[in-house]
């Protein structure tokens, strides 16, 4: 079965403390190893960056479930495409310190932006 990625940015609506952080990726993190989808997501203030990887369905309604998500709004697709291999095959999600992915990234006045032209250096970085 094919394989993509998706690299997205949103803004969180929800409080920045731990509770609601592991109340959220206890839910997707179940939800997500149903559909086979893996991942990581990072909070830096008020976004959220995630990278989530799967069959292409499964992926597709994941993102619609994002967006539906009362704890993110204003959902920005940063990069998507196929993948030949899963960079993080056995992480349904992992929570990342944004000081791991900083280097790949950085604030436009609209929210975080990717650098550079390779994205999965972010998949790769964050799974090391």
């Amino acid at each position: 079965m094919p394989q993509r990625y998706i690299i997205y940015r949103s803004r969180a609506k929800m409080p920045a403390d731990q509770t609601a952080m592991q109340a959220l990726m206890d839910g997707a993190f179940r939800r997500n190893q149903y559909a086979g989808i893996t991942g990581f997501i990072a909070r830096d203030g008020e976004w959220f960056v995630q990278y989530l990887e799967g069959r292409d369905a499964y992926l597709q309604d994941t993102v619609i479930r994002i967006r539906r998500d009362r704890r993110h709004r204003d959902l920005t697709v940063l990069a998507e495409g196929p993948l030949m291999r899963r960079m993080m095959p056995d992480t349904p999600l992992m929570q990342v310190e944004p000081a791991r992915i900083a280097a790949l990234m950085h604030h436009a006045h609209d929210g975080p932006v990717l650098r550079g032209d390779a994205p999965l250096d972010l998949a790769r970085i964050a799974a090391a």
